[in-house]
């Protein structure tokens, strides 16, 4: 099962906050997984990045150019054995996500 995500909030520089169908919420930095390349490259700008929003049709990331992060999956944080979805055992349903 996939989990969507439903909300986020930019948060800064190329930080975003997330929560996912399940409750899990938590922030994700993207600035170091983003290329900046094609679809991508108006991104670079914070002001831009800021205007991302949620496509509820693919239960992901996306901004006002069609650019979207293509996979809720890939920013969902992994416990210590490595399994994904999540919030590393203990209980709470907040995570720093990590996507790793």
């Amino acid at each position: 099962m996939l989990n969507d995500i439903v909300k986020v909030e930019p948060r800064g520089g190329y930080r975003l906050w997330l929560q996912f169908q399940d409750g899990l919420e938590g922030e994700v930095d993207l600035g170091p997984r983003l290329t900046f390349q094609g679809v991508f490259a108006s991104l670079r700008d914070p002001a831009y990045f800021a205007r991302v929003r949620v496509n509820p049709e693919l239960g992901t990331i996306c901004w006002p150019n069609d650019a979207d992060w293509g996979s809720a999956g890939a920013l969902l944080p992994r416990d210590r054995a490595g399994n994904r979805d999540s919030p590393g055992g203990t209980g709470e349903r907040q995570a720093v996500i990590s996507g790793a």
